[in-house]
């Protein structure tokens, strides 16, 4: 079959494959025998449930790219099991009964799909039929999107808040032409903070501009034009480091401070916090690794 462009999202990739299995099913029909839901079936499917990546992948510069697009297994309160990955030409996930220790098939369809543990019983990885270029192995929970979004989410949440009252403070001290009264050691702390803030938002935001642009035209890997962009979001993520140093640092001098409000002294805390889990998150997902080979 020929088609004049991969459609949107890559659809053609799903008409080929439904034609195929019209064609499958008209001229050599066949029907999975029925199996007895087993008696495994809701602690199997919990025992496999969390998140997962694929082991076709670029495990250096762009590693964060793929852990993006994490595959999520969830349990159902039936006994079955969904895939995000998996789903049909509606873009609704499959249902998929156990029928074996830790082997699935298709509800109301013939696809097979494996899950492998190790010797001490945890699940190292699981296998589709119909894709077997790759599998897709089992990550740590600190490292699954359902572990480290929400997180994520608050800490850029806080970060952003604390850069918007550095901001409004600073209009409303200009406008009435006052000064903030603070020792020349904790004004300089607190504007480190402040600017370590900015820049962990701004590489964050920078890798996730990088990822879009690569989703949209794969071709900018093969000519080499990021290298640059990513030594740049790189030099970022050492400054944000810098700025979570620097924030620790606030804190505890707010907390120290005698004349420092209650309201003060939480708010520095709270984004101290927050900069420590970003800078977790740089470090952990490989954001300052300088590295740009793929």
């Amino acid at each position: 079959m020929a088609f004049n462009s991969a459609g949107k999202a890559g659809a053609v990739n799903d008409v080929r494959n439904e034609i195929f299995r019209a064609f499958l099913d008209r001229y050599f029909p066949w029907r999975p025998p029925s199996a007895p839901l087993m008696d495994t079936a809701k602690a199997d499917a919990a025992r496999v449930a969390g998140w997962y990546e694929t082991s076709r992948r670029n495990q250096s510069a762009l590693h964060f790219l793929y852990l993006l697009s994490q595959s999520h297994v969830a349990a159902e309160p039936d006994g079955t099991i969904t895939v995000s990955t998996l789903v049909d030409a509606a873009g609704s996930p499959l249902h998929w009964r156990e029928i074996g220790p830790l082997h699935y098939r298709e509800v109301h369809g013939p696809a097979l799909l494996d899950f492998v543990a190790d010797a001490h019983g945890r699940t190292r990885y699981w296998a589709a039929g119909d894709i077997p270029v790759l599998v897709y192995q089992r990550l740590p929970a600190r490292m699954g999107m359902g572990a480290f979004g929400p997180p994520l989410a608050a800490a850029i949440a806080i970060a952003l808040i604390a850069l918007l009252v550095w901001f409004g403070g600073w209009c409303i001290r200009r406008h009435y032409r006052r000064t903030l009264a603070l020792a020349r050691t904790p004004s300089t702390t607190r504007l480190l903070s402040r600017l370590g803030a900015l820049v962990s938002v701004l590489a964050l935001f920078g890798w996730l501009l990088l990822v879009v642009a690569v989703s949209a035209n794969e071709m900018l890997l093969v000519r080499g034009g990021l290298a640059a962009w990513m030594y740049l979001l790189y030099a970022l993520g050492v400054l944000a480091l810098t700025g979570a140093l620097a924030a620790i640092a606030n804190a505890v001098q707010a907390w120290r401070a005698p004349r420092r409000s209650r309201w003060v002294r939480a708010g520095e805390c709270l984004l101290a916090v927050a900069m420590i889990y970003l800078a977790w998150f740089i470090v952990a997902f490989g954001l300052v690794s300088f590295n740009v080979r793929f």
